[in-house]
């Protein structure tokens, strides 16, 4: 089983380089929207954090399982249905984001409201998660040109 997994990643490729880099993407965004909780000025909870936050997370098992079950079983046309979903969650979450974000960061970058409430830095972390999850979207939608098959397995 290790043995396939390490002949997908000499074979896998373009297709499979680029999907890990959304994945990479996705985690950074999924850490920066957690950052955006430590300045104290938007609270979890409040708003739609929690189903950002799950929107986050599906993104990430659907990329996660999507790269692992291509390098354990190979490419099946089923597994596109996990990068779809993919692109519709990180699609949702930077879309909710900036949505929860709007009033705060026309209070926060473009006045003088802030005034050391950490609001600011929400706001930034919450713009750049959004255009990472743009990014990752982008470098999803891309790896689909790129056929994983015949990667997997080798018997």
């Amino acid at each position: 089983m290790m043995n396939a997994f390490r002949s997908f990643l000499r074979k896998g490729g373009l297709a499979l380089y680029i999907t890990s880099g959304a994945f990479v993407l996705t985690l950074v965004a999924f850490v920066l929207f957690v950052l955006s909780y430590t300045t104290t000025y938007y609270t979890f909870g409040d708003m739609n954090s929690v189903l950002i936050f799950v929107f986050y997370l599906l993104a990430l098992a659907a990329e996660l399982a999507a790269i692992l079950l291509s390098g354990f079983m190979g490419f099946r046309s089923w597994m596109r249905a996990l990068f779809i979903l993919a692109i519709v969650m990180a699609g949702l979450a930077a879309m909710y984001l900036l949505g929860d974000r709007f009033e705060g960061i026309g209070y926060t970058i473009f006045t003088d409201y802030d005034a050391g409430h950490g609001g600011e830095e929400a706001c930034w972390y919450s713009i750049i998660s959004s255009i990472l999850m743009v990014l990752a979207i982008i470098a999803t939608v891309v790896s689909g040109f790129f056929k994983l098959e015949n990667v997997g397995r080798t018997e």
